[in-house]
């Protein structure tokens, strides 16, 4: 499909029949996009029938004349490669993800593939067929905390980007989002890690003894490969 076929810029919404997604395609569906949204109501899968969104998708199929449903999973890597390759969209809004942080200590594979690895599958797609195109991902400060606001940044023509490249490597350790979510490593001293709670509380621990300075942050980040939380 070439790109801007049947007129006006495209969009690819990602997780669009959730209340964000569904949200957002309406948007720009009404700003005059053509909303290409990918979904495969995984919720369902996380949450059983009071998760299900199908209804949702339904009901903007009917309404939205200038949508169309991808059913895919961002976990699938050439799927989403095949699908980001075909479309080559102006924009897009990732707003997938596996949002229970109850749910992920029961799920950890499922729950890293989907918020990590599905992330890194849709910005490789985005940087590989479409790298001009806004990436724009949205979440939740139940993730985030104010760790971000502490973060030394330095503003390129395009975007912000991490002052230290050492962020890079270090951020892949812990998650897709920041660092405060959800580690990689080996976990000692204690007898069942918890989700992000520690891990959180550790950051918060380094950051207050100054919190205008990062050294401290930094030299956690830049530390040990093994995270050791007492």
């Amino acid at each position: 499909m070439p790109r801007n076929a049947a007129g006006g810029p495209s969009i690819d919404s990602i997780r669009w029949s959730g209340a964000i997604g569904s949200e957002v395609s309406s948007y720009f569906h009404g700003r005059g996009y053509r909303v290409q949204g990918l979904d495969n109501n995984q919720r369902a899968v996380f949450f059983g029938p009071n998760g299900d969104t199908r209804w949702n998708q339904r009901r903007l199929e009917g309404s939205l004349h200038n949508f169309h449903h991808h059913e895919l999973d961002i976990r699938n890597r050439h799927g989403v490669l095949d699908v980001v390759s075909q479309l080559r969209p102006d924009a897009i809004v990732h707003c997938a993800a596996q949002p229970s942080h109850d749910l992920a200590p029961t799920i950890p594979f499922e729950d890293f593939d989907t918020n990590a690895g599905g992330t890194l599958n849709l910005l490789e797609a985005a940087r590989r067929f479409c790298p001009e195109a806004p990436f724009i991902y949205l979440s939740t400060n139940k993730v985030y905390g104010d760790g971000p606001n502490r973060i030394p940044l330095r503003e390129l023509e395009s975007r912000w980007d991490y002052a230290d490249p050492a962020y890079a490597f270090a951020l892949s350790r812990l998650s897709s989002n920041d660092v405060r979510y959800a580690p990689m490593g080996v976990f000692r001293d204690v007898a069942r890690p918890t989700y992000d709670g520690l891990m959180a509380a550790q950051l918060d621990h380094t950051l207050t003894k100054d919190a205008s300075d990062t050294a401290a942050l930094d030299a956690l980040l830049h530390g040990k490969d093994t995270w050791t939380i007492a």
